[in-house]
């Protein structure tokens, strides 16, 4: 009874706070409301444009004085997810996991009002939901390759067949019939957490070997041209010259990359990420703006890695 007795004056002199869930946190010392906690849910693996997420997403919660925590998770199922939307962070950013099981997307949508899906739509679930890239704008890359004079543009992929990779491959097969050019798919999907750049350097390294029948290819990713820049480099095919290779977002890869790589570029998710900090601190009452928050149009960075037919 004592301890039930000072916890509760710790309460209301403002210095606990207690969630939903029963759960007790500590607020602020000074009784004032504690600085917002937001967990980024991602894949435990390293990439660029996680890293880059990760950082302007911490630039924008220190912005409003809250901090950013990752969370990890190494497969669909993984616990640290579910502990992470029980827990007591005010809102969660969450990068689907590829194969995200049914019970995982309910358990997003009973949290919606706390949640920010990245890159993922769910948008269909109550769900806020930045796309920054849509799959829409392959077509930035068609046009260009077909305005080189390249009338077969084939599709390119070694990552794992989730909806994002999925979205883009239906756009290429799209764009191509809207444009009446020809293209061939070469699919090879990894498993979760498999390396894609590695799988796309022996993949293509096979497809050189047999011949390649295209000489203009659309990499789902940026990542994924650069495996097929090195198989080209080997073989001592001229990337640019011989054939020509895009790629999807990862922009600042690119740039940095010989030779550099023409890709459609992402909006800056600064503004957007801004906006699901205003989904959460509010949760999401008396929103004015779409669940899917997506530019109306992005650039395309003209690298070195596309030519004339």
């Amino acid at each position: 009874m004592s301890a039930r007795k000072v916890v509760q004056a710790l309460i209301d002199k403002g210095l606990l706070t207690r969630l939903e869930n029963g759960r007790l946190i500590r607020a602020n010392a000074s009784g004032d409301q504690r600085p917002l906690q937001i967990a980024l849910v991602a894949p435990a693996f390293s990439s660029q444009v996680f890293l880059d997420m990760q950082y302007q997403l911490s630039e924008v919660v220190a912005e409003v004085g809250g901090t950013v925590r990752l969370v990890s998770f190494v497969q669909p199922s993984d616990p640290v997810i579910f502990e992470a939307l029980e827990g007591g962070f005010d809102g969660l950013f969450v990068i689907l996991p590829v194969g995200a099981p049914q019970l995982l997307l309910d358990r997003l949508a009973k949290h919606r009002e706390r949640v920010v899906s990245v890159w993922a739509d769910l948008s269909h679930l109550g769900v806020l939901s930045i796309v920054n890239g849509p799959a829409r704008f392959v077509g930035k890359a068609l046009d260009h390759l077909m305005a080189l004079g390249h009338r077969r543009v084939d599709c390119f992929n070694t990552l794992p067949l989730e909806p994002i990779v999925n979205d883009r491959i239906r756009h290429w097969r799209m764009g191509l019939d809207q444009r009446g050019l020809d293209g061939e798919l070469h699919n090879a999907p990894t498993k979760a957490f498999q390396c894609s750049i590695t799988a796309a350097y022996h993949v293509f390294n096979e497809m050189i070997q047999r011949g390649l029948e295209s000489k203009a290819y659309f990499c789902v990713t940026t990542d994924i041209a650069r495996g097929v820049l090195r198989a080209c480099h080997e073989k001592g095919i001229r990337v640019g010259k011989d054939i020509s290779v895009c790629g999807f977002s990862e922009v600042n890869v690119a740039k940095l990359t010989v030779p550099s790589i023409t890709a459609v570029e992402t909006a800056d998710a600064r503004a957007y990420l801004k906006m699901g900090v205003d989904w959460i601190a509010s949760r999401g009452n008396d929103w004015q703006r779409p669940l899917r928050l997506e530019p109306d149009d992005v650039g395309l960075f003209v690298g070195e890695s596309t030519g004339p037919a």
